[in-house]
């Protein structure tokens, strides 16, 4: 969970006192990216372990949650 979670905030926050070298900020914000991709990867075996029998239903509903939200908050921008 820290190298999920953590370390992106800490490349993030150290992105913001770099001042003056362009090259060291883009390689924090890519590392940043690559370190939040753990916790994609745990996050999808997360419903296999707490239930085996109902993984499939249980993700298809979390997706379906996670999809019905991002449009309903996106529609709410369209004029």
């Amino acid at each position: 969970m820290f190298a999920g979670c953590m370390l992106p905030a800490i490349c993030l926050v150290v992105t913001g006192y770099v001042s003056s070298n362009v090259s060291l900020a883009v390689c924090l914000i890519v590392l940043s990216v690559g370190f939040s991709g753990i916790s994609y990867v745990c996050w999808g075996v997360n419903p296999l372990d707490l239930a085996p029998q109902y993984a499939g239903q249980n993700h298809s509903t979390v997706v379906a949650y996670q999809s019905s939200s991002f449009s309903l908050k996106y529609d709410t921008l369209l004029p």
